[in-house]
């Protein structure tokens, strides 16, 4: 491009000086002026001819071409050079896009050099990544099988209930129930169970708190914690440990149903292919509740068990009738740790008893004088037949049992298909008896039939039971929580359930019992004279021993959700 800035100027003066050499030659000369007459006349060799007419308009001709031809490459000069500055204009462009372009490819070198290291970097924490993930995946696919493996089970109950009994004032209180458990099959021939509930630690007869004491944080402990051996190829034989749910069939008078027992419990279950027998059932039976290493509640070693076994069928005596007959016989040792139960050494008093005797306060800014006591194991009150056989240097009474507990208690459950799906009947017939009672008042009778099932959305289910349990039957320390007195009565229940919604249940039940025989509350004699106060006045008020009790009329509105 300098090059031609150098040239043009050239070429254009030497186009100028050809212009004007031309027109020089080719230009008439003017004539001479006429030589004086003083001058002579010379004679010449050779006389140059004159310009013609001609001669000067071909010259004139000549050099308008010429002009005209010069103003063609003037103006195709002015063309070049716009041309050319145009060109030189756009190259500067194309010199600054350049500049630019090799800028901003410098900087995607840069920006590229960047980005592979980033991507080596990343692929090597990908393959970490990957390798994290592989194991955390294979830890996951372990997660998962044990999860599919798991089964949740529990419910949140909400509770209204209300107490009438003659003479008194009406008792209102709101109740709850928290339970949640979880099942598992940790192999093909194990499973295990934990599971909490909440309710007062010191009373399995209950899992219910009830609404009250300030806005207190509500107890929650550990229910159920087992291991069953179920072995895949035994499915017959099954082996469980810990403190778990009932496996045999009972009813709520000699267990209540919030318990779930402790020990070892050995199933063996055949199914027979017979028209009329379906099933056969073996129960072994190790029941744990007190462990005893102090020889001051008794002989060391002397620990308090039950144990026994149960034998069930399932018949079908017609295709519409289930008949499941049961026989189980409990035998329970040392159970008189249950009246002196040592407070604060893992048997806590409760129901209003205390575990402690204070002297009252003599003086201002002192405190009393207290010492441990022996106190019931009594939940919902002590019924059975009892007597004080000595009195400690402390003040504690000794306390023993009149009668020892052999249970011999058989059920025959029958379910009726009455041809509805949602209207199943039940028919349930109850004998038991303490074998080693040391009175007649050993036996207990119940009766229950119900209608209806509570399993899909809408379904409804009502029934109905009596109840005649007598004072020694079975240890009242363990039975039923909600009727009027654990033994010694006479009881109705009346019931109502309707299934909401898919896990919403409405309830409704009413317990209705007295006192069967109100002789047997009198007070218990102690040596040297005075007596027990235990057996606190479960009479109605204005009923003496001896007179026809009144019905105490319990309450319940229920409204549950299972999940």
């Amino acid at each position: 491009m300098s090059r031609l800035r150098f040239a043009l100027p050239l070429l254009l003066l030497s186009l100028s000086l050809f212009a004007t050499e031309n027109a020089a030659t080719s230009a008439p000369q003017k004539p001479k002026r006429k030589a004086s007459a003083r001058t002579t006349a010379q004679p010449t060799a050779q006389t140059t001819p004159a310009a013609t007419v001609d001669d000067v308009r071909q010259l004139r001709d000549a050099l308008a071409a010429q002009q005209q031809r010069v103003q063609q490459l003037e103006q195709q000069l002015q063309q070049f050079q716009s041309q050319f500055q145009r060109a030189e204009t756009a190259a500067t462009d194309a010199q600054s896009k350049v500049a630019e372009m090799q800028t901003s490819t410098s900087k995607q070198q840069d920006d590229y050099s960047k980005l592979q290291r980033d991507m080596n970097d990343f692929r090597t924490t990908m393959t970490a990544q990957s390798v994290a993930t592989q194991e955390g995946q294979k830890r996951m696919s372990t997660f998962e099988g044990l999860l599919g493996r798991v089964r949740w089970s529990g419910d949140i109950r909400v509770r209204q209930e209300d107490f009438f009994l003659a003479g008194q004032n009406p008792r209102v209180r709101e109740r709850i129930r928290l339970r949640l458990g979880m099942d598992a099959a940790l192999s093909e021939d194990f499973a295990a169970g934990v599971a909490f509930a909440s309710g007062t630690l010191a009373d399995p007869t209950s899992t219910n708190d009830t609404l009250t004491n300030f806005f207190e944080r509500k107890v929650v402990g550990w229910d159920r914690g087992y291991i069953t051996f179920n072995p895949k190829a035994h499915k017959w034989l099954s082996l469980t440990g810990g403190k778990f749910a009932f496996n045999w069939q009972k009813t709520n008078q000699t267990f209540d149903p919030d318990i779930n027992p402790e020990g070892f419990s050995e199933k063996l279950s055949f199914d027979v292919k017979s028209k009329y027998l379906k099933n056969v059932t073996l129960n072994g039976l190790q029941l744990f509740f007190f462990e005893n290493s102090n020889t001051k509640f008794g002989v060391s070693g002397t620990d308090s068990f039950a144990a026994g076994g149960q034998f069930l069928l399932k018949l079908q005596p017609h295709k519409r009738w289930t008949m499941t007959p049961s026989y189980t016989v409990l035998n329970w040792r040392h159970e008189g740790i249950l009246l002196t139960a040592p407070a604060f050494a893992g048997a806590f008093p409760v129901s209003g008893t205390t575990g402690i005797v204070c002297n009252p306060v003599t003086a201002l800014n002192t405190s009393p004088s207290c010492t441990f006591a022996t106190v019931p194991f009594a939940p919902n009150g002590m019924t059975n037949a009892y007597k004080v056989t000595s009195v400690a240097s402390n003040g504690n009474l000794v306390r023993a049992y009149l009668s020892k507990f052999l249970y011999s208690d058989l059920i025959l459950d029958n379910t009726i298909d009455t041809g509805l799906k949602r209207w199943p009947w039940r028919v349930m017939l109850e004998y038991e008896e303490n074998l080693r009672a040391a009175t007649n008042n050993s036996h207990m009778y119940q009766v229950e039939t119900s209608l209806g099932q509570t399993k899909n959305k809408n379904d409804v289910l009502v029934g109905y039971a009596f109840l005649r349990q007598e004072q020694d039957s079975v240890i009242a320390s363990f039975g039923e929580s909600d009727q009027r007195v654990p033994t010694n009565v006479l009881q109705h229940k009346l019931y109502a359930q309707w299934k909401f919604r898919p896990k919403v249940t409405l309830a409704y039940t009413l317990f209705a019992g007295r006192v069967l025989n109100s002789s047997l509350f009198a007070a218990v004699a102690k040596p040297g004279g005075g007596t027990d106060a235990l057996q606190p006045g479960f009479l109605a008020p204005g009923v003496l021993p001896g007179q026809l009790d009144k019905y105490l009329k319990r309450m319940q509105f229920d409204v549950i959700y299972s999940f």
